[in-house]
């Protein structure tokens, strides 16, 4: 089996655009600064699997996933109104039969900002999900380079390179 460097560059040419993943890239770096999630917090797992998916988990559930280029899960409230979101539900997250949280598909373009109001309710659902978690069952397949392309802009960089070639344009970078 290969390492976990060079499946992950596998992985991320299957997106093609690195303008794109770059992008959701920063959203996810966003996420952590914001919830001050470090890489080796238990209740967080961010897994690149053998059929190339990009999870990122608090606990149990995902609290994002691109699904293809320019679509990308995210965890909401239960309460929140998708549609104002301009999101598509998915499918709920239960316990016990009791739906807790929903999944939403945002379509994301290779340069846009994701709408603070969005942002703001996903914030809302991991800080749920942190609440009522102590470890993340998926803990045990946490990709290291995933987190650190996603928090290191210059590890970042490099992975890119590799993956997508050293002529491309640089990325922007989000401060």
């Amino acid at each position: 089996m290969e390492n976990e460097y060079d499946h992950f560059v596998e992985t991320i040419r299957l997106y093609e655009s690195a303008t794109w993943l770059n992008n959701y890239f920063n959203i996810l770096q966003k996420m952590l600064l914001q919830l001050n999630l470090l890489g080796d917090n238990p209740q967080l797992a961010m897994n690149v699997t053998q059929d190339g998916w990009m999870n990122t988990n608090i606990g149990q559930r995902w609290v994002s996933r691109p699904f293809e280029e320019n679509i990308v899960g995210f965890i909401l409230p239960l309460n929140v109104d998708e549609e104002k979101l301009n999101c598509s539900f998915h499918s709920f997250f239960t316990n016990n039969h009791v739906n807790e949280a929903k999944f939403v598909l945002f379509e994301l373009g290779e340069e846009q900002e994701m709408p603070a109001e969005l942002f703001n309710e996903w914030i809302k659902a991991c800080e749920t999900e942190l609440k009522t978690t102590e470890k993340s069952g998926f803990r045990r397949f946490h990709s290291s380079v995933f987190y650190d392309a996603v928090t290191h802009n210059d590890f970042r960089n490099e992975v890119f390179d590799d993956a997508f070639g050293s002529s491309r344009n640089r990325i922007k970078q989000e401060a």
